[in-house]
């Protein structure tokens, strides 16, 4: 005896797939919970509602809601774990209900930075005054040299610090702190 069953069964094979997202898209981010670039958004669309995937370089690190649309944000995390200074890169996937996941896109570099000096050498006279350049997305940035004298940048943490050198000669190092996160330079006192 041969039974026929009254619906047709459609079984779904084909991938959802990514219509927009914007490309070659290059940034920044400076996750240390200062509020200031902790992390990038990126808006998506996709062919059909379905869960929009991030990997970045090459791990998950979000998987959205069923939508047609929505937004993809990273906050510089891989499995739970916030990653060192250093550039990553970003890809999209969609998967339907049915299982079917498209091929991960890539799509973004983006540049995890807390602070960074335009110079980890100076070479100058004793007593001289010297200026760093400091790039920071803290608020405020703080520069210990020379065991104990400070100087301050604030604009964002786009800016200088100016110091004065020791009066005497020799290596000196520099310390320059944002949001808890310190770069290092070498002051050749000379």
């Amino acid at each position: 005896m041969i039974h026929t069953l009254p619906n047709t069964i459609v079984i779904d094979t084909k991938a959802p797939s990514v219509v927009h997202i914007r490309r070659r898209y290059h940034t920044h981010i400076s996750p240390d919970g200062d509020h200031h670039n902790d992390s990038v958004r990126v808006h998506y669309v996709l062919s059909e509602k379905a869960h929009a995937l991030l990997y970045v370089d090459g791990d998950q690190v979000e998987r959205t809601r069923e939508s047609k649309t929505g937004f993809l944000t990273w906050n510089g995390m891989i499995h739970g774990r916030l990653q060192p200074p250093g550039k990553y890169t970003l890809a999209i996937s969609a998967q339907d209900t049915a299982g079917n996941r498209s091929t991960p896109l890539p799509f973004a570099v983006v540049t995890v930075r807390y602070v960074v000096l335009a110079r980890t050498r100076v070479v100058v006279k004793p007593g001289a005054r010297f200026v760093i350049g400091v790039l920071a997305d803290a608020p405020r940035v703080e520069a210990l040299f020379n065991g104990g004298r400070h100087a301050f940048a604030t604009h964002h943490g786009r800016g200088t610090v100016k110091l004065r050198a020791p009066s005497s000669t020799g290596v000196f190092r520099l310390y320059v702190t944002a949001s808890g996160h310190t770069a290092r330079a070498l002051v050749v006192v000379g």
